[in-house]
C-alpha cells in the first residue's frame, strides 16, 4: 500500500473509531435540589444499588420501594403484611437488606424485586442496619440492648451486649469498626467485628444523637438532634462538635458526599446541610416546605439522595462532583489486534479504583486491566472502559464511561502506527504504588504501541531507567536504593523527553 494511502486510511480509521477523547462535561453546581413524589407512605431509609437504583420502604404499608436513575417508581410487598419496616442497606452480596420491626424479622430483596424473609432468633424490634466490612450484616433492635450480626444467609451469627440507650443509627466506620449512636444514653458506641463493645460519652449533655457515618477523613461523624449540632469522633474516642447555623434545625441523618465534606439533614430546618472536614457549613433549603428530610446518602452520579418524611419525595442534591467531568480517556486506533488503553485514574490519590471493559455495553467478562486488544470477531462493535471509583467514607461507589471506540479490520503499510495523531498513548495502572527503600518497585502500565521509553522516578531525589515497553500491559521494575528517603513520588513515562503519563509513588522505610 502507498504511504499517502495507508495515511489517509490510517487517520479514517481513527476517526471512524471515535479515538479521539470526547470532552468532559463540567459538573453541575453544588446544592441543585430535585424532587421526585412517590404514593403517599412513611419513608424510611434509603440506599442506592448497584445500578444506581434508589431504594426506600414504607413504615406505614410495609412495601419497599425501588426509583431508578430516570425516576420511574415500582414497589415490592413483602410476604408479611405490615411488618414495620424501618431502614434498608445495600448488602455485602449486592441485594438490599431491610428490618421489619413488627414482626422480628429481617428482609432480603433482590435488586429484580424478589423478597424473602428470615425470622430472627433474637429478641426485640430490628429497626436499623448497616453492611460490615466483614461481609455481614450488623443491625440493632428495640427492647433488645445487643448489637447484632447477621450473615447473607439470613442467620444471626453473633449478638453482643451494649447499654440501654435507644440506639438511632448505625454504619460502618473507616476503621473498619461498626458505629452507633445511643440517642437516650448520649453516646457513641463501637463494635468490632468479634464483638468488643465500647462506648464514648458526648461532651454536651442530652444531645440525642442520632445519624451516623464514616466520613472521608477517616473519622466518624453523627448528628445531635437535641442541642443541633453535628459531632465528629477520632477512632480513638476523641469527639468535637459544631453548631449548626439555622436554631433548632433537628438533625437527623449524615453521610459523606463524593467532594469530600459531610451531607446532612435537618429534619425541622427543612435544609440540607455541608459540612466540611473542619467544620465549615452551607445549608440549602428543601423546595417544598415543612418536607422533614430525614436518611441520606450518596449516590453513583456524585449527588446525595434523601427520604422526606412528609410528602413522601425522594429528593437529590447535587454536590459539584459529577462522573461526567471525570471520564476517563480510551486511546488508540479502535484497529483489531492492537491495544486499547484505559485512563482510569480519574478520582484522586486516596481513592480505591477499579477498572471494567464494554463491548457495546455490555460487560467483558475477565477484563479488568488497563489494556484491552480487540480481536477480529469484534469489528463494528464499540468498546468503552470504565473506572469505578471507592472514595474514603463514601457508601456508594462513583462510575464513569468512557469515549467509545469502533473496532476496526488492522491496516497494513509502513511501521506503525504510533497511536492517535501520530502520538504514543501510554497509562499508569490507577492507585498510589508503594515501595519501601532498598526494595523493587513494580508498577503496571499499558502502550498502545511498543516503544523505547525512559522511566523517571522524582522527588527528593530522581531516579531514571530505559524501558523498552511492547504493545499492551507492561510491568515497571525499578530497583529503589535503600538510601533513598522517605516521602512522596512522582513516577513518569517519557519518550523523546516528553512525559506520557505519570503516577504517584509512596517510599517507606
Amino acid at each position: 500500500m502507498p504511504l499517502i494511502r495507508y495515511l489517509v486510511a490510517l487517520m479514517s480509521s481513527v476517526l471512524l473509531a471515535g479515538g479521539l477523547a470526547v470532552p468532559a462535561q463540567a459538573a453541575p453546581p453544588p446544592g441543585v435540589i430535585t424532587e421526585v413524589p412517590l404514593v403517599s407512605g412513611d419513608l424510611q431509609g434509603i440506599a442506592i444499588d448497584e445500578d444506581g437504583n434508589a431504594w426506600t420502604v414504607k413504615l406505614s404499608t410495609g412495601k419497599v420501594v425501588r426509583i431508578t436513575p430516570v425516576g420511574e417508581v415500582a414497589e415490592f410487598s413483602p410476604p408479611t403484611a405490615n411488618s414495620g419496616p424501618r431502614d434498608i442497606t445495600i448488602g455485602p452480596d449486592g441485594n438490599l437488606w431491610f428490618t421489619q420491626g413488627n414482626v422480628n424479622q429481617i428482609g432480603r430483596i433482590t435488586p429484580a424485586g424478589e423478597i424473602t424473609e428470615f425470622p430472627l432468633s433474637t429478641g426485640g424490634s430490628p429497626n436499623f442496619i448497616t453492611a460490615g466490612a466483614d461481609g455481614n450484616l450488623w443491625y440493632l433492635a428495640a427492647n433488645n440492648n445487643n448489637v447484632n450480626r447477621l450473615s447473607t444467609a439470613g442467620q444471626v451469627t453473633g449478638s453482643f451486649p451494649i447499654s440501654n440507650g435507644a440506639q438511632q443509627g448505625i454504619a460502618l466506620g473507616p476503621d473498619g469498626n461498626v458505629w452507633f449512636t445511643g440517642f437516650s444514653n448520649n453516646t457513641i458506641g463501637r463494635v468490632t467485628p468479634n464483638g468488643v463493645v465500647t462506648d464514648f460519652p458526648i461532651p454536651t449533655p442530652s444531645s440525642n444523637p442520632r445519624g451516623i457515618g464514616a466520613g472521608p477523613d477517616g473519622n466518624v461523624w453523627f448528628t445531635q438532634t437535641s442541642t443541633n449540632r453535628i459531632g465528629r469522633i477520632t477512632p480513638s474516642g476523641a469527639i468535637t462538635e459544631f453548631l449548626i447555623p439555622t436554631a433548632n434545625s433537628s438533625p437527623n441523618d449524615i453521610t459523606a458526599g463524593p467532594d469530600g465534606n459531610l451531607w446532612f439533614t435537618e429534619s425541622v430546618g427543612n435544609k440540607i446541610g455541608r459540612i466540611t472536614p473542619d467544620g465549615t457549613f452551607t445549608e440549602y433549603p428543601l423546595p417544598t416546605a415543612n418536607s422533614s428530610p430525614r436518611q441520606i446518602t450518596s449516590d453513583r452520579d456524585g449527588s446525595l439522595r434523601f427520604v422526606e418524611n412528609f410528602g413522601a419525595r425522594i429528593g437529590k442534591i447535587t454536590s459539584g462532583v459529577s462522573p461526567t467531568d471525570r471520564r476517563p480517556a480510551l486511546n488508540g486506533t479502535g484497529q483489531a489486534g492492537l491495544p486499547l488503553v484505559c485512563g482510569a485514574d480519574v478520582w484522586g490519590a486516596t481513592s480505591t479504583v477499579t477498572i471494567g471493559w464494554q463491548r457495546n455495553g455490555q460487560a467483558i467478562p475477565g477484563q479488568s486491566g488497563v489494556t484491552y486488544t480487540p480481536t477480529a470477531a469484534e469489528i463494528g462493535t464499540a468498546i468503552t472502559c470504565t473506572s469505578t471509583g471507592r472514595l474514603p467514607g463514601v457508601v456508594t461507589p462513583l462510575r464513569a464511561t468512557s469515549n467509545p471506540i469502533t473496532v476496526v479490520a488492522q491496516l497494513s503499510g509502513p511501521v506503525g502506527p504510533r497511536g492517535i495523531d501520530g502520538k504514543l498513548s501510554a497509562v499508569f495502572a490507577p492507585g498510589t504504588a508503594r515501595v519501601k527503600a532498598g526494595k523493587t518497585l513494580k508498577v503496571r502500565f499499558g502502550m498502545t504501541n511498543a516503544a523505547a521509553l525512559t522511566a523517571q522516578l522524582k522527588g527528593k531525589k530522581t531516579l531514571t531507567k530505559s524501558v523498552q515497553a511492547k504493545a499492551g500491559t507492561n510491568t515497571l521494575k525499578m530497583k529503589v536504593p535503600k538510601s533513598l528517603k522517605a516521602g512522596k513520588y512522582s513516577l513518569r513515562l517519557l519518550s523523546g523527553g516528553a512525559s506520557l503519563t505519570s503516577t504517584r509513588v509512596k517510599v517507606t522505610r
